[in-house]
């Protein structure tokens, strides 16, 4: 998993994961309800996505 990788190498990252960081899928839900952008585009709930910021 990404994440072990990331913690076993001691590198810093940000995920909303539910499974990992439930209180800031929960922040961001609200931001998007606030902004009407609440409605799925798509019906599964993974979300394979991963960013990088290169030096």
């Amino acid at each position: 998993m990404i994440i072990k990788w990331l913690a076993e190498r001691d590198i810093d990252f940000f995920t909303p994961s539910t499974a990992k960081a439930p209180q800031v899928t929960d922040q961001l839900a609200e931001v998007k309800r606030e902004l009407r952008l609440d409605e799925p585009v798509r019906t599964s709930r993974d979300n394979p996505m991963i960013f990088f910021a290169l030096p």
